[in-house]
Protein backbone atom coordinates (compact mmCIF):
# COMPACT_ATOMS: atom_id res chain seq x y z
CA UNK A 1 0.00 0.00 0.00
CA UNK A 2 1.14 3.93 -1.13
CA UNK A 3 -0.28 6.26 2.01
CA UNK A 4 0.14 9.37 0.55
CA UNK A 5 -0.92 12.82 2.00
CA UNK A 6 -2.33 15.32 -0.66
CA UNK A 7 -0.21 18.52 1.26
CA UNK A 8 2.97 16.16 0.66
CA UNK A 9 2.91 16.53 -3.13
CA UNK A 10 5.81 18.49 -5.00
CA UNK A 11 2.99 19.59 -7.69
CA UNK A 12 -0.17 21.54 -7.28
CA UNK A 13 -2.12 19.17 -9.25
CA UNK A 14 -1.79 15.28 -9.36
CA UNK A 15 -3.75 13.36 -11.81
CA UNK A 16 -4.02 9.51 -11.75
CA UNK A 17 -5.72 7.04 -12.91
CA UNK A 18 -7.94 3.49 -11.40
CA UNK A 19 -10.09 0.70 -12.12
CA UNK A 20 -12.10 1.95 -8.70
CA UNK A 21 -11.60 5.27 -6.90
CA UNK A 22 -13.27 5.19 -3.20
CA UNK A 23 -14.24 8.06 -1.60
CA UNK A 24 -14.00 7.63 2.25
CA UNK A 25 -11.76 5.52 4.59
CA UNK A 26 -13.34 4.20 7.30
CA UNK A 27 -15.49 1.09 7.93
CA UNK A 28 -17.09 0.45 4.30
CA UNK A 29 -14.66 1.89 2.64
CA UNK A 30 -11.47 0.39 4.12
CA UNK A 31 -13.33 -3.14 3.49
CA UNK A 32 -14.45 -2.12 -0.05
CA UNK A 33 -10.97 -1.34 -1.02
CA UNK A 34 -8.80 -4.26 0.66
CA UNK A 35 -11.56 -6.50 -0.86
CA UNK A 36 -11.27 -5.03 -4.55
CA UNK A 37 -7.34 -4.83 -4.09
CA UNK A 38 -6.84 -8.66 -3.55
CA UNK A 39 -7.16 -8.72 -7.21
CA UNK A 40 -3.68 -7.09 -8.34
CA UNK A 41 -4.89 -6.46 -11.92
CA UNK A 42 -7.28 -3.60 -10.45
CA UNK A 43 -5.71 -0.36 -9.02
CA UNK A 44 -7.82 0.97 -6.33
CA UNK A 45 -7.56 4.65 -5.07
CA UNK A 46 -9.01 5.93 -1.60
CA UNK A 47 -9.64 9.24 -1.33
CA UNK A 48 -10.11 10.49 2.48
CA UNK A 49 -10.75 13.76 3.55
CA UNK A 50 -8.96 13.15 6.86
CA UNK A 51 -4.92 12.64 7.78
CA UNK A 52 -3.77 8.95 9.13
CA UNK A 53 -3.63 10.41 12.72
CA UNK A 54 -6.52 12.15 12.81
CA UNK A 55 -6.28 16.33 12.97
CA UNK A 56 -8.99 17.98 15.23
CA UNK A 57 -8.94 20.81 12.99
CA UNK A 58 -10.91 18.82 10.39
CA UNK A 59 -13.64 18.40 12.59
CA UNK A 60 -14.65 22.28 11.57
CA UNK A 61 -15.85 20.12 7.97
CA UNK A 62 -18.48 17.99 9.79
CA UNK A 63 -20.24 21.13 10.76
CA UNK A 64 -23.61 21.82 9.20
CA UNK A 65 -26.71 23.98 9.24
CA UNK A 66 -29.10 22.78 11.65
CA UNK A 67 -31.32 25.61 12.32
CA UNK A 68 -33.65 23.96 14.95
CA UNK A 69 -30.23 23.23 16.93
CA UNK A 70 -31.66 19.20 17.21
CA UNK A 71 -28.92 17.15 16.36
CA UNK A 72 -25.59 16.27 17.94
CA UNK A 73 -24.58 13.24 15.48
CA UNK A 74 -22.80 15.87 12.70
CA UNK A 75 -19.88 16.82 15.37
CA UNK A 76 -19.94 14.01 17.55
CA UNK A 77 -20.71 11.23 15.74
CA UNK A 78 -18.16 11.71 12.55
CA UNK A 79 -14.52 11.27 12.65
CA UNK A 80 -12.42 12.23 9.51
CA UNK A 81 -9.30 10.25 8.97
CA UNK A 82 -8.01 7.10 8.00
CA UNK A 83 -10.43 4.51 9.92
CA UNK A 84 -12.92 6.79 10.06
CA UNK A 85 -15.97 6.69 12.89
CA UNK A 86 -14.51 3.20 13.51
CA UNK A 87 -12.25 5.56 15.77
CA UNK A 88 -15.38 6.69 17.50
CA UNK A 89 -17.54 3.64 17.20
CA UNK A 90 -18.93 2.11 20.86
CA UNK A 91 -18.45 -1.83 19.17
CA UNK A 92 -21.80 -3.79 18.75
CA UNK A 93 -22.18 -6.30 15.91
CA UNK A 94 -26.19 -7.13 15.62
CA UNK A 95 -28.09 -7.31 12.61
CA UNK A 96 -31.01 -6.11 11.30
CA UNK A 97 -34.15 -8.47 12.45
CA UNK A 98 -35.26 -9.85 9.32
CA UNK A 99 -38.77 -8.07 10.39
CA UNK A 100 -37.27 -4.37 10.06
CA UNK A 101 -36.65 -4.82 6.04
CA UNK A 102 -39.78 -6.42 5.31
CA UNK A 103 -42.76 -4.47 4.40
CA UNK A 104 -44.18 -3.23 6.89
CA UNK A 105 -48.42 -2.30 5.80
CA UNK A 106 -49.41 -0.77 9.40
CA UNK A 107 -46.27 1.57 8.58
CA UNK A 108 -47.18 2.14 5.27
CA UNK A 109 -43.41 1.10 4.60
CA UNK A 110 -42.66 -0.84 1.53
CA UNK A 111 -39.51 -2.68 2.90
CA UNK A 112 -35.88 -3.20 1.31
CA UNK A 113 -35.47 -4.38 -2.48
CA UNK A 114 -33.45 -7.42 -1.73
CA UNK A 115 -33.85 -10.19 0.72
CA UNK A 116 -31.36 -8.79 3.35
CA UNK A 117 -30.70 -12.50 4.25
CA UNK A 118 -28.25 -12.20 1.34
CA UNK A 119 -26.11 -10.20 3.86
CA UNK A 120 -25.83 -13.20 6.52
CA UNK A 121 -23.45 -14.63 3.47
CA UNK A 122 -20.61 -12.41 4.94
CA UNK A 123 -21.50 -12.48 8.62
CA UNK A 124 -18.79 -15.22 9.51
CA UNK A 125 -16.06 -13.44 7.24
CA UNK A 126 -16.70 -9.86 9.33
CA UNK A 127 -16.51 -11.80 12.79
CA UNK A 128 -13.57 -13.51 11.64
CA UNK A 129 -11.98 -9.87 11.10
CA UNK A 130 -13.22 -8.00 14.29
CA UNK A 131 -11.98 -11.60 16.34
CA UNK A 132 -15.27 -11.82 18.00
CA UNK A 133 -17.23 -15.49 17.78
CA UNK A 134 -19.19 -17.01 14.94
CA UNK A 135 -22.25 -18.23 17.01
CA UNK A 136 -26.10 -17.01 16.94
CA UNK A 137 -27.07 -13.50 18.11
CA UNK A 138 -30.57 -14.65 19.39
CA UNK A 139 -32.94 -17.73 19.52
CA UNK A 140 -30.65 -21.26 21.37
CA UNK A 141 -27.48 -18.89 21.76
CA UNK A 142 -29.11 -17.67 25.44
CA UNK A 143 -28.98 -21.49 26.53
CA UNK A 144 -25.20 -20.73 27.22
CA UNK A 145 -25.63 -17.44 28.20
CA UNK A 146 -27.84 -17.40 31.19
CA UNK A 147 -27.35 -21.34 31.56
CA UNK A 148 -29.73 -20.76 34.81
CA UNK A 149 -32.61 -19.13 33.22
CA UNK A 150 -33.01 -15.97 35.04
CA UNK A 151 -34.55 -14.38 31.41
CA UNK A 152 -37.65 -15.37 30.61
CA UNK A 153 -37.61 -17.31 26.86
CA UNK A 154 -41.11 -16.70 25.49
CA UNK A 155 -41.95 -13.66 26.95
CA UNK A 156 -45.01 -11.91 25.10
CA UNK A 157 -43.61 -8.54 24.44
CA UNK A 158 -39.67 -9.28 24.24
CA UNK A 159 -37.41 -11.20 22.73
CA UNK A 160 -33.66 -11.72 23.50
CA UNK A 161 -30.59 -10.60 21.83
CA UNK A 162 -26.82 -10.52 22.24
CA UNK A 163 -24.72 -8.27 20.17
CA UNK A 164 -21.36 -8.90 20.10
CA UNK A 165 -18.35 -6.34 21.11
CA UNK A 166 -15.00 -6.58 19.65
CA UNK A 167 -12.08 -5.46 21.61
CA UNK A 168 -11.37 -1.47 22.01
CA UNK A 169 -8.24 -2.41 19.52
CA UNK A 170 -10.66 -4.30 17.29
CA UNK A 171 -12.99 -1.43 16.69
CA UNK A 172 -10.56 0.56 14.37
CA UNK A 173 -10.52 -0.91 10.72
CA UNK A 174 -7.20 0.45 9.88
CA UNK A 175 -5.77 -1.09 12.68
CA UNK A 176 -7.83 -4.33 11.59
CA UNK A 177 -6.68 -4.17 8.19
CA UNK A 178 -3.08 -2.91 8.99
CA UNK A 179 -0.83 -5.87 7.65
CA UNK A 180 -2.97 -6.44 4.67
CA UNK A 181 -3.12 -2.96 2.97
CA UNK A 182 0.80 -2.96 3.58
CA UNK A 183 0.87 -4.96 1.61
CA UNK A 184 -1.01 -4.40 -1.37
CA UNK A 185 0.71 -2.69 -3.48
CA UNK A 186 -1.99 -1.76 -6.01
CA UNK A 187 -4.10 -0.18 -3.54
CA UNK A 188 -3.30 3.70 -2.93
CA UNK A 189 -5.09 6.07 -0.02
CA UNK A 190 -4.60 9.51 -0.34
CA UNK A 191 -5.58 11.48 3.12
CA UNK A 192 -5.70 14.93 3.88
CA UNK A 193 -7.86 15.13 0.49
CA UNK A 194 -11.72 16.61 0.46
CA UNK A 195 -13.86 15.61 -2.25
CA UNK A 196 -14.43 18.84 -4.53
CA UNK A 197 -16.68 17.27 -7.31
CA UNK A 198 -17.24 15.60 -10.62
CA UNK A 199 -16.87 15.69 -14.36
CA UNK A 200 -19.50 14.08 -16.25
CA UNK A 201 -19.46 12.44 -19.63
CA UNK A 202 -22.66 12.94 -21.88
CA UNK A 203 -24.04 9.97 -20.69
CA UNK A 204 -24.02 10.85 -17.34
CA UNK A 205 -21.22 8.46 -16.13
CA UNK A 206 -18.46 9.79 -13.95
CA UNK A 207 -14.96 10.72 -16.10
CA UNK A 208 -12.92 12.14 -13.03
CA UNK A 209 -13.15 13.30 -9.81
CA UNK A 210 -11.66 15.94 -7.84
CA UNK A 211 -10.26 16.61 -3.93
CA UNK A 212 -8.56 19.54 -2.61
CA UNK A 213 -7.08 20.45 0.11
CA UNK A 214 -6.34 23.76 2.85
CA UNK A 215 -3.18 24.33 0.66
CA UNK A 216 -4.63 24.75 -2.52
CA UNK A 217 -3.78 21.37 -3.83
CA UNK A 218 -5.87 19.15 -5.99
CA UNK A 219 -6.02 16.26 -7.16
CA UNK A 220 -7.88 14.25 -9.75
CA UNK A 221 -8.61 10.54 -10.14
CA UNK A 222 -10.00 9.48 -13.41
CA UNK A 223 -11.50 5.50 -12.45
CA UNK A 224 -13.85 3.03 -14.35
CA UNK A 225 -15.90 3.15 -11.20
CA UNK A 226 -16.44 5.36 -8.00
CA UNK A 227 -17.60 4.17 -4.81
CA UNK A 228 -18.69 6.55 -1.85
CA UNK A 229 -18.36 4.89 1.42
CA UNK A 230 -18.37 8.46 3.15
CA UNK A 231 -20.93 7.89 5.96
CA UNK A 232 -24.24 9.18 5.89
CA UNK A 233 -24.14 12.72 5.81
CA UNK A 234 -21.07 13.31 3.93
CA UNK A 235 -22.00 10.56 1.36
CA UNK A 236 -25.41 12.74 1.15
CA UNK A 237 -23.70 15.50 0.26
CA UNK A 238 -21.63 14.30 -2.56
CA UNK A 239 -24.39 12.89 -4.20
CA UNK A 240 -26.16 16.44 -3.92
CA UNK A 241 -22.92 18.45 -5.30
CA UNK A 242 -22.62 15.35 -8.12
CA UNK A 243 -26.77 16.10 -8.80
CA UNK A 244 -25.78 20.07 -9.16
CA UNK A 245 -22.52 19.55 -11.54
CA UNK A 246 -24.22 17.34 -13.29
CA UNK A 247 -27.37 19.33 -14.50
CA UNK A 248 -29.81 17.81 -11.71
CA UNK A 249 -28.95 14.05 -13.61
CA UNK A 250 -30.32 12.57 -10.17
CA UNK A 251 -33.11 14.75 -8.61
CA UNK A 252 -34.90 15.94 -12.05
CA UNK A 253 -36.87 12.92 -11.83
CA UNK A 254 -36.09 11.43 -8.13
CA UNK A 255 -37.71 12.84 -5.17
CA UNK A 256 -35.63 10.80 -2.34
CA UNK A 257 -32.13 12.71 -2.78
CA UNK A 258 -32.08 14.39 0.30
CA UNK A 259 -35.20 13.05 2.17
CA UNK A 260 -36.44 10.63 4.79
CA UNK A 261 -32.89 11.29 6.89
CA UNK A 262 -33.49 9.20 10.70
CA UNK A 263 -31.72 8.60 13.12
CA UNK A 264 -32.14 6.24 16.13
CA UNK A 265 -33.70 8.05 19.56
CA UNK A 266 -32.16 6.88 22.97
CA UNK A 267 -33.77 7.51 26.29
CA UNK A 268 -33.21 7.27 29.62
CA UNK A 269 -35.60 5.95 31.29
CA UNK A 270 -35.00 4.80 34.57
CA UNK A 271 -32.59 3.86 37.21
CA UNK A 272 -32.51 0.37 38.99
CA UNK A 273 -32.71 0.34 42.97
CA UNK A 274 -31.19 -3.42 43.09
CA UNK A 275 -32.58 -5.04 45.79
CA UNK A 276 -30.70 -8.26 45.25
CA UNK A 277 -26.98 -6.47 43.83
CA UNK A 278 -25.52 -10.00 43.23
CA UNK A 279 -28.08 -10.88 40.94
CA UNK A 280 -28.99 -7.99 39.05
CA UNK A 281 -25.23 -7.45 37.91
CA UNK A 282 -25.71 -11.67 37.06
CA UNK A 283 -28.83 -11.23 35.35
CA UNK A 284 -27.73 -7.75 33.57
CA UNK A 285 -24.26 -7.46 32.66
CA UNK A 286 -22.22 -8.35 29.93
CA UNK A 287 -21.16 -12.12 29.18
CA UNK A 288 -17.79 -13.21 28.17
CA UNK A 289 -18.02 -16.07 26.11
CA UNK A 290 -16.08 -17.88 23.16
CA UNK A 291 -13.81 -15.03 23.88
CA UNK A 292 -16.28 -12.36 22.91
CA UNK A 293 -18.27 -9.91 25.09
CA UNK A 294 -21.70 -10.00 24.59
CA UNK A 295 -24.49 -7.75 25.83
CA UNK A 296 -28.27 -7.97 26.06
CA UNK A 297 -30.77 -6.27 24.05
CA UNK A 298 -34.45 -6.41 25.09
CA UNK A 299 -36.04 -6.44 21.79
CA UNK A 300 -39.71 -5.80 20.77
CA UNK A 301 -41.36 -8.38 19.40
CA UNK A 302 -42.36 -8.13 15.41
CA UNK A 303 -45.82 -9.23 17.15
CA UNK A 304 -45.85 -6.11 19.82
CA UNK A 305 -44.79 -3.80 17.06
CA UNK A 306 -47.46 -4.39 14.84
CA UNK A 307 -49.98 -4.72 17.38
CA UNK A 308 -49.31 -1.53 18.68
CA UNK A 309 -48.82 0.19 15.51
CA UNK A 310 -45.21 1.49 15.92
CA UNK A 311 -41.37 0.69 15.04
CA UNK A 312 -38.84 -1.38 15.74
CA UNK A 313 -37.28 -0.50 19.27
CA UNK A 314 -35.82 -2.11 22.01
CA UNK A 315 -34.11 -1.43 25.92
CA UNK A 316 -30.81 -2.34 27.38
CA UNK A 317 -29.21 -1.95 30.84
CA UNK A 318 -26.03 0.00 30.81
CA UNK A 319 -23.50 1.19 33.96
CA UNK A 320 -22.13 4.77 34.66
CA UNK A 321 -19.19 4.50 36.77
CA UNK A 322 -18.85 7.78 39.13
CA UNK A 323 -15.77 9.75 37.65
CA UNK A 324 -13.52 9.53 41.15
CA UNK A 325 -13.73 5.38 41.33
CA UNK A 326 -10.72 3.63 41.51
CA UNK A 327 -12.14 1.79 38.46
CA UNK A 328 -12.57 4.61 36.34
CA UNK A 329 -9.41 6.28 37.20
CA UNK A 330 -7.75 2.57 36.64
CA UNK A 331 -9.10 2.42 33.20
CA UNK A 332 -7.87 5.91 32.14
CA UNK A 333 -4.77 5.33 33.61
CA UNK A 334 -4.41 1.88 31.40
CA UNK A 335 -5.79 3.77 28.27
CA UNK A 336 -3.08 6.47 28.48
CA UNK A 337 -0.16 3.37 28.61
CA UNK A 338 -2.15 1.74 25.50
CA UNK A 339 -0.92 5.50 23.96
CA UNK A 340 2.57 5.62 25.51
CA UNK A 341 1.53 8.14 28.29
CA UNK A 342 1.81 8.03 32.18
CA UNK A 343 -1.23 9.93 32.30
CA UNK A 344 -2.09 9.91 36.02
CA UNK A 345 -1.36 12.00 38.99
CA UNK A 346 -0.24 11.24 42.37
CA UNK A 347 -4.16 11.66 43.77
CA UNK A 348 -5.25 9.21 41.13
CA UNK A 349 -2.42 6.90 42.44
CA UNK A 350 -3.59 7.17 45.48
CA UNK A 351 -7.31 7.04 44.98
CA UNK A 352 -6.88 3.30 43.29
CA UNK A 353 -4.74 2.14 46.30
CA UNK A 354 -7.31 3.05 48.82
CA UNK A 355 -10.07 1.21 46.78
CA UNK A 356 -8.06 -1.70 45.19
CA UNK A 357 -10.43 -4.25 46.91
CA UNK A 358 -13.17 -2.99 44.15
CA UNK A 359 -10.63 -3.36 41.79
CA UNK A 360 -10.05 -6.76 42.81
CA UNK A 361 -13.48 -7.72 43.24
CA UNK A 362 -13.80 -6.44 39.32
CA UNK A 363 -11.07 -8.94 38.52
CA UNK A 364 -12.15 -12.02 40.39
CA UNK A 365 -16.05 -11.64 38.95
CA UNK A 366 -14.51 -11.27 35.29
CA UNK A 367 -12.54 -14.39 35.93
CA UNK A 368 -14.90 -16.94 38.20
CA UNK A 369 -17.95 -15.49 36.53
CA UNK A 370 -16.82 -14.46 32.81
CA UNK A 371 -18.46 -11.50 33.06
CA UNK A 372 -18.82 -7.52 33.46
CA UNK A 373 -18.95 -6.27 36.89
CA UNK A 374 -20.70 -3.62 38.83
CA UNK A 375 -19.22 -1.70 41.63
CA UNK A 376 -21.64 -1.13 44.30
CA UNK A 377 -21.52 2.62 43.55
CA UNK A 378 -22.24 2.03 39.69
CA UNK A 379 -25.45 4.17 38.86
CA UNK A 380 -27.75 1.50 36.50
CA UNK A 381 -29.53 2.61 33.64
CA UNK A 382 -32.61 1.60 31.34
CA UNK A 383 -32.12 2.88 28.10
CA UNK A 384 -34.98 2.56 25.43
CA UNK A 385 -33.68 3.26 21.91
CA UNK A 386 -36.83 3.39 19.18
CA UNK A 387 -36.49 3.45 15.16
CA UNK A 388 -37.23 6.78 13.90
CA UNK A 389 -39.13 6.18 10.85
CA UNK A 390 -38.44 7.68 7.43
CA UNK A 391 -40.44 10.70 6.63
CA UNK A 392 -39.96 12.30 3.58
CA UNK A 393 -40.17 15.70 5.11
CA UNK A 394 -36.92 14.50 6.90
CA UNK A 395 -34.06 16.04 4.65
CA UNK A 396 -30.54 17.67 3.70
CA UNK A 397 -30.13 19.82 1.44
CA UNK A 398 -26.97 21.55 0.50
CA UNK A 399 -26.23 25.23 2.55
CA UNK A 400 -25.92 28.54 1.11
CA UNK A 401 -22.86 28.94 3.33
CA UNK A 402 -19.55 27.25 2.58
CA UNK A 403 -16.90 25.43 4.97
CA UNK A 404 -13.51 26.30 5.43
CA UNK A 405 -12.67 25.08 1.95
CA UNK A 406 -15.22 26.89 0.21
CA UNK A 407 -17.57 23.72 -0.53
CA UNK A 408 -20.97 24.02 0.56
CA UNK A 409 -22.42 23.03 3.98
CA UNK A 410 -25.11 20.57 4.68
CA UNK A 411 -28.72 21.76 6.07
CA UNK A 412 -30.36 19.65 8.23
CA UNK A 413 -34.35 20.02 8.88
CA UNK A 414 -35.34 17.09 11.07
CA UNK A 415 -37.63 16.74 14.05
CA UNK A 416 -38.64 14.21 16.24
CA UNK A 417 -42.50 13.25 15.74
CA UNK A 418 -45.63 11.88 17.83
CA UNK A 419 -44.28 8.36 15.84
CA UNK A 420 -41.02 8.49 17.84
CA UNK A 421 -43.10 9.95 21.28
CA UNK A 422 -45.68 6.59 20.84
CA UNK A 423 -42.89 4.32 20.58
CA UNK A 424 -41.26 5.48 23.71
CA UNK A 425 -44.97 5.47 25.72
CA UNK A 426 -45.49 2.36 24.24
CA UNK A 427 -42.16 1.00 25.38
CA UNK A 428 -42.19 2.37 28.82
CA UNK A 429 -45.78 0.84 29.84
CA UNK A 430 -44.55 -3.14 28.06
CA UNK A 431 -41.49 -2.48 30.15
CA UNK A 432 -42.93 -1.67 33.17
CA UNK A 433 -45.42 -4.53 32.52
CA UNK A 434 -42.30 -6.94 31.63
CA UNK A 435 -40.37 -6.22 35.07
CA UNK A 436 -43.52 -6.99 37.12
CA UNK A 437 -43.60 -10.51 35.83
CA UNK A 438 -39.86 -11.12 36.04
CA UNK A 439 -37.27 -8.80 37.14
CA UNK A 440 -39.23 -7.00 40.17
CA UNK A 441 -38.14 -9.41 42.90
CA UNK A 442 -34.27 -8.28 41.81
CA UNK A 443 -34.66 -4.97 41.42
CA UNK A 444 -37.07 -2.00 41.11
CA UNK A 445 -36.97 0.80 39.10
CA UNK A 446 -37.42 4.66 39.69
CA UNK A 447 -38.54 6.45 36.31
CA UNK A 448 -37.65 9.32 35.03
CA UNK A 449 -40.09 12.56 35.30
CA UNK A 450 -40.88 12.06 31.61
CA UNK A 451 -41.73 8.91 31.39
CA UNK A 452 -44.61 8.72 33.92
CA UNK A 453 -46.21 12.36 33.11
CA UNK A 454 -48.20 12.05 29.60
CA UNK A 455 -48.44 15.60 29.54
CA UNK A 456 -44.35 15.85 29.52
CA UNK A 457 -43.06 14.35 25.70
CA UNK A 458 -40.74 11.97 25.71
CA UNK A 459 -38.72 12.61 22.67
CA UNK A 460 -37.95 16.31 23.80
CA UNK A 461 -35.55 14.71 25.94
CA UNK A 462 -34.13 11.49 23.91
CA UNK A 463 -30.88 12.33 21.86
CA UNK A 464 -30.07 11.20 18.41
CA UNK A 465 -27.74 7.91 18.58
CA UNK A 466 -25.15 9.33 15.74
CA UNK A 467 -26.87 6.11 13.43
CA UNK A 468 -28.05 9.06 10.93
CA UNK A 469 -29.27 6.97 7.50
CA UNK A 470 -31.55 7.35 4.97
CA UNK A 471 -31.33 9.88 2.53
CA UNK A 472 -29.74 8.10 -0.51
CA UNK A 473 -32.19 5.57 0.02
CA UNK A 474 -31.99 2.50 -2.00
CA UNK A 475 -35.68 1.11 -4.13
CA UNK A 476 -36.73 -0.55 -7.34
CA UNK A 477 -38.29 2.78 -8.60
CA UNK A 478 -35.69 5.46 -9.66
CA UNK A 479 -38.75 8.05 -8.90
CA UNK A 480 -38.49 7.54 -5.63
CA UNK A 481 -34.99 5.90 -4.80
CA UNK A 482 -31.28 6.95 -5.97
CA UNK A 483 -29.68 3.64 -5.58
CA UNK A 484 -30.78 0.37 -6.92
CA UNK A 485 -30.45 -2.65 -4.88
CA UNK A 486 -26.87 -3.58 -6.10
CA UNK A 487 -26.06 0.33 -4.06
CA UNK A 488 -25.46 1.62 -7.66
CA UNK A 489 -26.94 5.31 -8.60
CA UNK A 490 -29.85 5.16 -10.70
CA UNK A 491 -28.69 7.80 -13.25
CA UNK A 492 -25.69 7.93 -12.99
CA UNK A 493 -24.20 4.42 -14.37
CA UNK A 494 -20.51 4.01 -12.73
CA UNK A 495 -21.37 5.76 -9.37
CA UNK A 496 -22.31 3.26 -6.43
CA UNK A 497 -23.01 4.18 -2.31
CA UNK A 498 -22.49 1.87 0.64
CA UNK A 499 -23.40 3.59 4.11
CA UNK A 500 -26.18 4.06 6.05
CA UNK A 501 -27.90 6.47 3.62
CA UNK A 502 -29.65 3.79 1.88
CA UNK A 503 -30.97 2.04 4.36
CA UNK A 504 -35.42 2.55 3.44
CA UNK A 505 -35.76 1.54 7.12
CA UNK A 506 -33.51 1.49 9.80
CA UNK A 507 -34.71 -1.10 12.64
CA UNK A 508 -33.51 -0.58 15.99
CA UNK A 509 -30.08 -2.08 16.07
CA UNK A 510 -26.53 -0.92 15.52
CA UNK A 511 -26.17 -0.37 11.95
CA UNK A 512 -22.61 -0.88 11.76
CA UNK A 513 -22.90 -4.69 10.86
CA UNK A 514 -25.06 -4.18 8.38
CA UNK A 515 -22.78 -1.17 6.62
CA UNK A 516 -20.13 -3.48 6.25
CA UNK A 517 -21.85 -6.42 5.00
CA UNK A 518 -23.21 -3.85 2.01
CA UNK A 519 -19.60 -2.58 1.50
CA UNK A 520 -18.70 -6.48 0.92
CA UNK A 521 -21.84 -7.24 -1.14
CA UNK A 522 -20.63 -3.59 -3.17
CA UNK A 523 -17.17 -4.40 -4.00
CA UNK A 524 -18.50 -7.61 -5.10
CA UNK A 525 -20.73 -6.59 -7.34
CA UNK A 526 -17.92 -3.94 -8.66
CA UNK A 527 -16.12 -6.49 -9.26
CA UNK A 528 -17.90 -7.78 -12.14
CA UNK A 529 -17.68 -4.16 -13.74
CA UNK A 530 -13.82 -3.81 -13.72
Amino acid sequence: MALRALDQTPSQTTELAASVCIIGAGIAGLIAAVRLARNKQRRIIVVESGLKNGDPALSALNEIDNPANNYEGALAGRSRGLGGTSLLWGGKLLPLSSHDTLPRPYLDLDGWPFDVAELALYYQEIESLMRVDGEAHDGEITEQLDPRGFLPRDDVDFFLRWPKRPTPRNHNLAYIFRTEIERLDNLEIWVGATVSGFDFDLSSRIKALTAINHAGKTLRVLANEYLITAGTLESTRLLLIADQQSNHTISRDCNALGRYFNDHLGFNAAILRPRDKTLTNLILSDRYIFSTQRHLHFELRAEAQEKSGIGSAYFDVGAELLDDSALTKAKHVVQGLKRGKLDFTFVDLKAILEDSPSLFSTAQWQWTRKQKYWPPNAVLQIKIWVEQLPRWQNRICLSDHKDALQLPKLNLEWTKTAAEEKSFRTMVEKIRRYWDRHLARVCELEWKPEALNPELRIVDSAGDHFHPAGSTRMGRDPSDSVVDSHLRVHRIPNLSVASASVFPTSGSANPTLTVMCLAMRAADALAKHC
